[in-house]
Parts: structure tokens; C-alpha cells; sequence
């Protein structure tokens, strides 16, 4: 191309004007119309007046006017993709020729990346790269760019058809995220985990809460009564806290708590006869417990309780949620339950469903908020179980 720049800055040449960004660019419609069929095509069907406006993805849109009036630019990895761009919004094959040549000697993770976080931040059309960068994931999960997207760019590549991760990967990059920087990707705590997929071993046949029993709240203190031989007390560390422990080898099912950090075996915990195992909360307002897992994460998706067989049949919950921490130290509810009668009743059992997904989490607490109890409000159930999977504790990746 001949070089013509010593006519780029004569303003009776230039009478059209590009706006990119906030900022006008005035070339020679002319020179541009000669190698853009495309703009020549607007021209003729009179269309716009003398003005383009490109869409705003990030790049120095003067490299392009360089080239268009024929002086000799760098084309590179930092370059190319957005020249590229501009080519083929265009219709300028010769600069598009050379460009995509440009881009596919640079075809790394890193740089197709990081140009669809300036197509995502401009709102441009970018399934290809997408796909790209989602069939290439698996091999990146550890790559330090991650930690640039926005929150809405990783969903769209964990939502690809391409993607060639399984549910556990996907989990752990989540949790990555969240932990290297909660703030910017808490929003990421409510991604769709496929809840099909994790609920299948519930629904494949009919549930049965007796054959998947988990390991349940520890009897640790006999629990002062008129015969203490049958009547145990679940007494929890400072806090309420319980340590979370793992019943079955499988993730598949999780046990609920245990203060000496062992398994046990079912028939010595979960008894044939209601009321031998209970937890009594100290406290009437608001009693809560605190179970935490120290070496997993857990994506909850059901949970369990069975009323107490001591006492008066008022002391059941009646209303109560359920919350997780965050790795901000705060607590998000996920579950709330009002006015529920399924557990009125001596050693009545129920299966509660988590209404709002979550990533893995460590830490859950239940707090009652009401008992059928007209006076006493103090926490009393003989069980309480969680399922879901778990996942191995995810490190953080970057330090």
C-alpha cells in the first residue's frame, strides 16, 4: 500500500469521522471506501452521514488509521486481534489476511483470554473464542488470567457445550475464584452446579432415607433425665461448633457432626428407638448449632431432622434456616423454613430440600427461629443429617 500520510492530518481531505470509544478519528472517505467494500456499500446507499461509529473494544484504534493510510505497523500478540477485528468489521481483506495469520502463531490460552474479556467487556459477539477457551480449560485451570475475567465471562465458559471439565472441576475453579477474590466473584456462589446431576442418586428410585443413613450428631454426655441410660445429649465445643466428619466413603453422603473427629459405626448412633440420641440447645433465643468441616467441602442439596421422642411434642422446630460462611466471614442463608408441622410428633422425620444453589462450603449453621412450644424455645431434635457431595478442600491458586 502506498504511503500516504503526509495527507492523514490535512482536515480538507479528512471528511469522515470514526468514533471509537469516546474519541473521533477523521480519515478520507475516499482512501476509505477504495479498500473497505463494506463502507463503500453504506456510501452508496446512502445510509450514514459521513460517521462510523466502532464498537468499543479495547485497542489503539490509531495503529488501525496507520495502516489505512499505508504506513508500515507492527502487527503482534498485543495487536493483532483487535486489528483483526476491525478487518472484518470492515470487509478490509488484505488487513484481515494478515492479522489472522498474526493470530494463529500466537494462539496461546493467555491471549485468546484475554481478548474475550475486551469482546465480553464490549458486549461483542464472541461465542468462537468462547468455545475455545472452554474445550482448552481443562488444561488451565491453574493459569493466573482466570483471575482477570469478569464473574459473567467465566459462567459463559463453564456453560459452554464445549467444555471439557467435569462437575468437580468446575466446583474447584468456582472456589478458587471466590477465595482469591471474594468480593468481585460472590455472584459465581449461585451458579447452576447441573442440580439434576447431583440429585440423581435421589431420584432414580424412590428415596430411602433409612438405606443412605449417614453418620448423625455424636452422643457425647448423658443428658440429665430420669433414666440416663437412654436419654443422651449432644454436647457441642465453645460456639455450638461441631466437627464436620465424612460417615461413607463415597462423597455421596455426608455425616453431620462429631466432636472427637472419628467415624462410628451407624447402629451404635442412630438407634431403632426414637428418643435415645437427642441435642438440646442451652439457650431458648434464636439456639442454634454450627457444624464445620475441616478437610472438605460440601455441595448440600438435602438435609434431615427428626423430631425428639422426649418431652412434650411441642419442643419440635417449627421454623428455622440454614446458612453457610462465606469466605468473607459472613453468613448466607441458604434454606428458610416457616410454620412446618412435618415434624410435630414423637421421632417424626422429614427431608428438607436447599432452595437456593451454593458453591461447596465448609461451615453451615441452623439456627431455630421458632418451636411449636408456646414458652420453651430451647432447640431439642434426636437427629439431624446433611447429602449432597463432597469435594476434596480446594487450594487457593494464587497466593
Amino acid at each position: 500500500m502506498i504511503d500516504l500520510s503526509n495527507i492523514r492530518y490535512c482536515s480538507t481531505f479528512n471528511d469522515f469521522k470514526f468514533s471509537h470509544r469516546g474519541k473521533d478519528y477523521f480519515v478520507n472517505s475516499f482512501l476509505l471506501c477504495t479498500v473497505s467494500p463494506f463502507v463503500h456499500r453504506i456510501f452508496e446507499e446512502g445510509n450514514f452521514n459521513n460517521e462510523l461509529e466502532i464498537p468499543p473494544v479495547e485497542g489503539d484504534f490509531n495503529e488501525f488509521i496507520n495502516a489505512l493510510y499505508g504506513q508500515k505497523i507492527r502487527i503482534d500478540s498485543h495487536n493483532c486481534r483487535f486489528l483483526h477485528f476491525i478487518s472484518k468489521f470492515l470487509h478490509i481483506t488484505q488487513l484481515e489476511t494478515v492479522t489472522e495469520k498474526v493470530c494463529e502463531e500466537t494462539n496461546t490460552f493467555e491471549n485468546n483470554f484475554r481478548w474475550a474479556i475486551q469482546l465480553f467487556n464490549a458486549n461483542q459477539q464472541r461465542d468462537e473464542i468462547i468455545n475455545k477457551l472452554s474445550y482448552n480449560l481443562r488444561n488451565n485451570l491453574q493459569n493466573p488470567c482466570l483471575f482477570e475475567a469478569p464473574p459473567g465471562l467465566i459462567l459463559e465458559i463453564l456453560n459452554s457445550k464445549f467444555l471439557q471439565i467435569d462437575q468437580g472441576g468446575k466446583l474447584q475453579l468456582v472456589d478458587n475464584l471466590i477465595q482469591y477474590d471474594s468480593a468481585k466473584y460472590q455472584s459465581l456462589s449461585t451458579f447452576s452446579y447441573s442440580k439434576s446431576f447431583l440429585l440423581k442418586q435421589f431420584t432414580e428410585k424412590p428415596f430411602d432415607l433409612n438405606k443412605i443413613r449417614s453418620n448423625v450428631i455424636r452422643n457425647v454426655q448423658y443428658f440429665v433425665s430420669n433414666d440416663k441410660s437412654k436419654r443422651i445429649v449432644f454436647s457441642p465445643q465453645p460456639s455450638n461448633l461441631f466437627n464436620g466428619i465424612l460417615r461413607s466413603k463415597t462423597p455421596f453422603i455426608l455425616g453431620s457432626s462429631d466432636t472427637l473427629g472419628k467415624e462410628f459405626d451407624i447402629s451404635n448412633i442412630s438407634k431403632e428407638k426414637s428418643g435415645e440420641n437427642i441435642f438440646c440447645s442451652k439457650s431458648e433465643k434464636n439456639p442454634f448449632f454450627i457444624i464445620k468441616f475441616q478437610t472438605v467441602k460440601f455441595q448440600l442439596t438435602h438435609y434431615a431432622i427428626k423430631s425428639s421422642a422426649f418431652g412434650n411434642l411441642s419442643f419440635c422446630p417449627k421454623s428455622w434456616k440454614l446458612e453457610v460462611r462465606t469466605s468473607s466471614n459472613s453468613w448466607t442463608q441458604i434454606d428458610i423454613v416457616e410454620n412446618d408441622n412435618s415434624l410435630y410428633g414423637s421421632g417424626f422425620q422429614s427431608i428438607f430440600d436447599i432452595k437456593f444453589s451454593i458453591s461447596p462450603m465448609s461451615e453451615f449453621r441452623f439456627t431455630q427461629l421458632d418451636s411449636h412450644h408456646n414458652t420453651n424455645k430451647s432447640l431439642m431434635i434426636d437427629l439431624f443429617e446433611m447429602y449432597g457431595i463432597a469435594f476434596e478442600n480446594p487450594k487457593r491458586l494464587i497466593n
